[in-house]
């Protein structure tokens, strides 16, 4: 039976220090050591320098996008984006480049997505993969007399990923591309987990707030009619519980100055890559100090970032919110977004019968706790 040691162990919650794991030929966690115990010489012992940490969970990506091209714009706007994203939503879809990014995400040490599905076409790569995806299959769309028939397509999209054996729920995009109908039909299902984009540039603010801006005037464009669904910055609170999910996955959160909602059930996903290529800012300080054990950790597509790796995000958010422990933010990337996902039962810790794969996080500054440039992550199982 394979037992792996290190300097340190993080088992989703907390460091243990010269401990050692043992997995089965399953990759099924059979025990985790206390302290020291990787000091005492064992048969079959493999001991590592650096950091074991179970599988990361990528809590927000677009697969499907994978195989389009990186937003690349001196002006930093949400709109561009999407109208980038747009342009390119009628491509034939490239299989050998998502393929080749579900392999790198695992490759990464990514043993968990909560992946944005807008069609089938990763049904078969994510049945076949060594990740296991949790898909939001994201609807979207203005004009309430199509709500209903965009409704049934989702449907019929989620059912296909059921028949395959794969985890789907259906979700929503945004709070801006939406129509009251489609809300409310959403809504109406009670899903467990819900996972939508919300405030993720300035434009978006300026949307709410006062009906105005690029993104407004965009969305003008795609929809004459086009009434935002919250024209109250006040009452988007009330808004997001109306969604009646018992867990409520918030997105990008650019622009928060503090957190907007204290249920339990709500989790802020951070991707701080994508928002530096799309709007060139990241969150408010203040408000990561207000959500430090509450976020969980995404990369978004890589049309808003140069790869898909969990690691590389932990580090933009350690050189930038200095007050985050190391333990914080491997929390973010393993417990907490499996539990944000409803999948901790098998994924985010090292526990007894569960199967979270298992990561070596090298390069590490193990005297101050703290990732370096030279860190890197490396998958053992």
């Amino acid at each position: 039976m394979p037992q792996f040691a290190a300097n340190l162990i993080f088992d989703g919650q907390r460091f243990i220090k010269n401990a050692y794991i043992s997995i089965d030929e399953g990759g099924t966690v059979y025990y985790v050591s206390n302290e020291g115990e990787a000091l005492i010489e064992k048969q079959g012992l493999s001991f590592y320098n650096g950091i074991l940490c179970p599988g990361f969970v990528n809590a927000h990506c677009h697969l499907e996008l994978s195989g389009n091209t990186l937003f690349k714009s001196k002006e930093k706007s949400l709109a561009k984006f999407i109208e980038h994203v747009r342009a390119n939503r009628n491509a034939k879809p490239n299989l050998k480049k998502i393929k080749l990014y579900d392999r790198i995400m695992f490759e990464n040490g990514i043993s968990l997505v909560g992946d944005v599905s807008n069609t089938d076409i990763t049904c078969e790569i994510k049945q076949k993969s060594k990740i296991k995806y949790h898909t939001f299959v994201e609807l979207s769309g203005l004009d309430n007399n199509t709500s209903l028939a965009q409704y049934r397509r989702g449907e019929n999209i989620l059912q296909t990923f059921k028949n395959n054996g794969l985890t789907a729920r259906l979700s929503l995009h945004s709070l801006y591309s939406v129509s009251d109908k489609l809300f409310k039909l959403v809504s109406s299902r009670g899903e467990e987990v819900l996972s939508i984009h919300f405030m993720e540039s300035p434009e978006e603010l300026e949307l709410f707030s006062n009906q105005s801006g690029s993104l407004f005037y965009m969305m003008k464009s795609i929809f004459a009619d086009f009434k935002p669904l919250v024209c109250d910055i006040d009452q988007i609170a009330v808004t997001l519980k109306g969604l009646n999910s018992s867990q409520l996955i918030l997105v990008h959160n650019l622009m928060l100055k503090n957190r907007l909602l204290a249920d339990k059930n709500v989790k802020y996903c951070l991707c701080p890559n994508s928002n530096m290529i799309i709007s060139g800012q990241l969150p408010d300080k203040n408000f990561i100090k207000s959500i430090a054990n509450k976020f969980i950790i995404g990369t978004d597509s890589i049309v808003s970032n140069n790869n898909l790796c969990i690691l590389s995000e932990i580090k933009t958010l350690a050189e930038n919110y200095d007050f985050l422990k190391l333990a914080e933010l491997l929390q973010a990337a393993t417990l907490n977004g499996a539990k944000a996902l409803k999948c901790d039962d098998n994924y985010g810790s090292f526990e007894i019968g569960k199967k979270p794969g298992v990561i070596l996080i090298e390069g590490v500054d193990l005297k101050n706790f703290k990732l370096t440039d030279d860190s890197v992550v490396k998958r053992l199982i």
